[in-house]
């Protein structure tokens, strides 16, 4: 059996999203590559084949007829030879290490299935002739990054929110509660806030990339904006570009402007909040009034928003790769405080309490202004009970890169190296009962190769 430790292994800890795939070594504080999951294809007319481009300077630089495309789903893949662009821009060019001499601490969610994790390690071993690799349940790595054996792992994701008790290490993979309720559907829901008129802004706001500009007048507080486009580029760029391009916008829209409010939402409360100044691409001022920039999020806690916007949904996954267990559908998905509630109804009443007394967010959704007084605000309400605490982190980056960060500390654990499965023991078919077996734990496995317990 190969054991990994020592100064001289530096593991590579690979965490890859729908909205962002993070990459770095194992010990540091923050991932080296945090690059967005869409990449770009273009048509080549010589040979016929399509070329791929990834990472920000691939999907947000402008090209004739590139399209834009996700190769995940959930957090899964489906895509396979775009995931290995990726891996390779990410390898090759942002690192620029030799994948056959570190090992690679691979994170997947709760619900993936055997196919994408035996594809992935596959792959890992045959194509970067990695030495060693594991995976982890990116849950359980939330909770290891923020110091807990036992919490609640609330994630507000691209794709979904879930819900997932972890206990002692191991994710309880059969209470999971999700629904597709997450960031893409805010957007969604930002973007019509946007473009529809109101009785401030009688027309729609034209959300145009800076790349399509091609000058622009400074103009006064919601004056009508005067610009010109880049005609060449607006007749040659695919829609998936500009429909991407678009949601960079509000996204950054978002960033500034918006939010969460703490309390129940009316408008009167939320203009109590104060405005907020954005400038968009176009040149277009405007200052958002507190019941704008707040409306929008309240699709994870309020019903009638929920209503309002059910047929805006994300697409479905891949039907060739179902996930694990049941995702509720958009037309019955619940305010995010009823999905915890649920999740700890149907716990044991003996860990009920440890997981009430250990919530943790993760996730781009809970970066939000606000999201984690508005959560509590409404699961005390809702249950009657006060005794909800969550782990306050320290900086905002551990709730975006949660996951990654408890891979982190997994990988550079001197323990852990016992359990890296080397590539020797992959080639031995009877050996790989780890990789369909690992969704039921967490950092806590019994490895069937090593027959260690970390």
């Amino acid at each position: 059996m190969a054991v990994y430790g020592g100064d001289e292994v530096n593991a590579i800890v690979l965490d890859m999203g729908t909205y962002s795939t993070r990459v770095g070594y194992a010990g540091e504080d923050m991932p080296k590559v945090n690059m967005p999951a869409t990449y770009g294809s273009v048509l080549d007319q010589d040979s016929g084949n399509f070329k791929h481009y990834v990472g920000d300077e691939g999907v947000n630089v402008y090209r004739p007829k590139m399209r834009l495309s996700n190769p995940m789903r959930e957090g899964m893949i489906y895509e396979w030879n775009a995931v290995e662009d990726v891996l390779d821009y990410a390898f090759n060019d942002r690192l620029r290490c030799d994948t056959a001499d570190h090992p690679i601490l691979f994170t997947e969610p709760p619900w993936n299935n055997k196919h994408n994790r035996e594809k992935l390690a596959q792959i890992l071993f045959e194509k970067y002739n990695v030495p060693a690799t594991f995976v982890v349940n990116n849950a359980v790595c939330a909770s290891f990054a923020a110091g807990k054996g036992t919490a609640l792992v609330i994630d507000v994701g691209q794709d979904i929110s879930s819900v997932t008790p972890v206990v002692d290490g191991y994710a309880l993979t059969k209470s999971i509660q999700r629904q597709p309720i997450g960031m893409s559907l805010l957007t969604n829901t930002a973007y019509m806030t946007l473009t529809t008129p109101t009785p401030e802004r009688p027309d729609a706001i034209e959300l145009h990339s800076h790349q399509l500009i091609a000058s622009k007048k400074p103009m006064g507080y919601n004056a009508k904006p005067v610009y010109t486009l880049r005609q060449d580029r607006l007749a040659n760029a695919d829609q998936s570009w500009r429909n991407q391009m678009a949601r960079r916008v509000v996204e950054d829209w978002l960033e500034v402007c918006g939010g969460v409010l703490e309390t129940t939402f009316t408008p009167e409360e939320a203009d109590k909040k104060g405005t907020k100044f954005y400038e968009f691409p176009t040149g277009y001022q405007a200052i958002f009034k507190g019941s704008e920039r707040l409306q929008p999020a309240e699709i994870f806690f309020n019903t009638s928003a929920l209503n309002r916007i059910r047929a805006y949904g994300p697409p479905p996954i891949a039907e060739n790769y179902p996930s694990q267990g049941r995702m509720i559908p958009l037309q019955e998905a619940v305010p995010l405080q009823h999905l915890v509630a649920h999740a700890l109804e149907v716990q044991d009443i003996d860990v009920r309490s440890s997981l009430m007394q250990n919530m943790v967010l993760t996730g781009g959704g809970s970066l939000l202004p606000g999201f984690q007084e508005r959560l509590l605000f409404e699961l005390q309400n809702l249950t009657r009970n006060k005794n909800y605490k969550f782990h306050i982190p320290t900086t905002k980056h551990e709730r975006r890169f949660g996951p990654w960060i408890g891979g982190s500390i997994l990988g550079s654990l001197g323990t852990f190296h016992q359990l890296w499965v080397s590539r020797e023991e992959w080639r031995n078919s009877a050996l790989i009962s780890w990789l369909r077996d690992v969704n039921e734990g967490g950092w806590g496995i019994c490895c069937r190769v090593c027959n260690v317990m970390l």
